[in-house]
């Protein structure tokens, strides 16, 4: 048999944020070209928090900037 073979004992934790600093990670993944919605997801998978949470905070921030 050749080749490898991964073996996923446990997955990573989630990691503690609070709610800014979640903030700021979607803001830096969009900015980096990831679509909102998907920065959303990814950040909120990472750290337990609502990806709707997230989202509606982003785009809060967003209009609040341009303002």
């Amino acid at each position: 048999m050749k080749g490898e073979i991964v073996v996923v004992v446990e997955g990573a934790a989630r990691r503690d944020a609070s709610p800014e600093d979640a903030l700021a990670q979607v803001q830096r993944l969009v900015a980096e070209g990831v679509r909102l919605k998907d920065a959303s997801s990814e950040v909120a998978a990472l750290t337990g928090l609502s990806s709707r949470d997230l989202y509606q905070a982003a785009l809060a921030a967003r209009s609040g900037a341009g303002a």
